[in-house]
């Protein structure tokens, strides 16, 4: 399926980001956003809520209160802590 095989990419990609960039860039959180989007496709909502969770650490160091990528990774978080609760 295709969110599998875009997993094993976003998940090359990480590996990659991380040799010459700080855990903690913004680029190795939207690796995370998109695997956690991956994840909730496929219907797995922990996962995909761990790596949202990820992503909104690295946002909270790495980025302004009010960047986009920072307000939208925290509503998707929420959205998926409901969807998680209503199961």
């Amino acid at each position: 399926d295709h969110d599998d095989v875009a997993l094993e990419y976003f998940e090359q990609s990480r590996k990659i980001s991380l040799k010459p960039l700080p855990s903690q860039h913004p680029d190795v959180a939207d690796t995370y956003h998109n695997m956690g989007l991956a994840y909730e496709r496929k219907g797995e909502l922990e996962q995909a809520l761990q790596l949202f969770k990820k992503s909104q650490m690295i946002y909270e160091v790495a980025l302004p209160v009010y960047h986009p990528k920072l307000l939208d990774i925290r509503n998707i978080t929420k959205r998926v802590q409901t969807k998680i609760k209503l199961k």
